[in-house]
């Protein structure tokens, strides 16, 4: 495979495809040319190599997947200086989410416990906003109980599945299906002083929020007192009920722990495109559909903002920028949803269209997390070779899982 005769500033971008055992490899360079010689771009089970007059300029290790180079096809430049070719792959090892979702026993004199309980379980439990750095939530007594909730959208799915509530020996069957799912919510609900603790935030009750200096209530939402930042929301129930829930993305957690829980919640991603992109995959799986609109609160009234189309939830991707200064490189692939996005506001004809159709569904955000997803998608499609940047009038980007 040749390329040109200078190496500053190539591009190596990976797509790996694990189900398919298929990766597509692009190498672009603003000097690629079809007519190039003397360069070469070897392919072996472990890696790629860049070979100029016979010698070994850079050596590029592929990790956690190997490619057999005998099954190479597809190899074309193409009209953006990339040097394009599919391989196929073996051995994939994706890491377990059981690696990191638990800690070591020998970390806490108790039973195996996930680290986010053993956190909120601590006498004293502190938080600081995570934008600011104020103090949020300080807490001197423990709180008297501390669940894990089934899963973030345990309230999506029930509604799902169920159309009325089951009959028990004292009610009737007319009864029941006109009690409403909301009724089902309340053996869940916490109480005061109680925490429930999920993959994405933790639920506190209406009382125990209010006391907290560091939190203010404004409308559906829960902020900063210091710096408005958006902690978490409220839900509101038909019996009166309200509960708070606040991301974990948007707090940092202050007390003292020892050396052995610090590295097992090190390896959690609380990262606000963590939070997004579980957030958007966990939509796909309750609404079996790939195609959403993100709407934000402005002016007191919700407004399309991003048009989201899912390309693939369960993608791995490696990417690194090589110069002639970087003898050996290590290609890591981390794990991503692609997707299809456009603006709102500027595919308003699209968007009616969306709108309409009962198969895409609305997902409410603030106003500050879809300008931080708008701005992650466009920080992800720039990275993306030239060619793989569009489809079908659609930009191209990914976040991380």
């Amino acid at each position: 495979m040749t390329e040109n005769e200078c190496f500053e500033d190539l591009f190596v971008y990976i797509d790996v495809k694990p189900r398919l055992s298929v990766a597509q490899v692009a190498v672009h360079g603003q000097n690629i040319s079809q007519k190039s010689s003397g360069s070469e771009i070897s392919v072996f089970q472990d890696g790629l190599s860049i070979s100029k007059g016979g010698k070994t300029v850079t050596e590029l290790s592929v990790k956690d997947f190997s490619m057999l180079p005998l099954t190479c096809s597809g190899l074309q430049f193409t009209s953006s200086q990339e040097l394009q070719w599919r391989v196929q792959i073996n051995k994939f090892k994706e890491q377990k989410l059981s690696d990191i979702e638990y800690i070591d026993p020998s970390a806490v004199d108790a039973a195996p416990q996930q680290t986010d309980l053993f956190l909120f379980q601590q006498s004293l439990f502190q938080a600081k906003c995570q934008n600011c750095g104020a103090q949020v939530i300080s807490r001197n007594t423990p709180f008297s109980r501390v669940l894990p909730l089934p899963s973030d959208d345990w309230t999506e799915i029930m509604e799902n599945v169920y159309c009325c509530k089951h009959p028990t020996k004292n009610s009737s069957a007319s009864e029941c299906c006109n009690s409403s799912t909301e009724n089902s919510h309340n053996s869940i609900l916490p109480k005061r002083d109680e925490c429930f603790v999920g993959d994405q935030y933790f639920s506190l009750c209406f009382d125990d929020v209010v006391e907290y200096e560091g939190l203010k209530i404004d409308g559906d939402c829960v902020i900063c007192s210091r710096c408005r930042h958006i902690l978490g929301k409220m839900q509101q129930y038909a019996n009166g009920d309200s509960t708070f829930q606040i991301r974990h993305h948007s707090i940092r957690i202050t007390h003292s722990m020892t050396p052995q829980i610090e590295k097992a919640l090190s390896s959690k991603d609380f990262s606000s495109e963590v939070y997004i992109s579980r957030l958007l995959v966990s939509q796909v799986k309750i609404h079996n559909n790939r195609r959403f609109i993100i709407e934000c609160k402005i002016n007191g009234k919700f407004k399309p903002y991003i048009l989201l189309w899912f390309i693939d939830k369960d993608a791995h991707v490696c990417s690194k920028r090589i110069s002639t200064s970087m003898k050996q490189i290590d290609l890591i692939p981390e794990p991503v949803i692609k997707i299809l996005y456009n603006s709102a506001s500027k595919n308003t004809r699209l968007c009616e269209l969306w709108m309409k159709d009962s198969t895409v569904h609305c997902i409410d955000l603030p106003h500050s997390l879809c300008l931080l997803l708008m701005c992650l998608l466009i920080d992800s499609t720039k990275i993306l070779p030239p060619s793989l940047r569009f489809l079908n009038d659609f930009h191209v980007g990914h976040l991380r899982r």
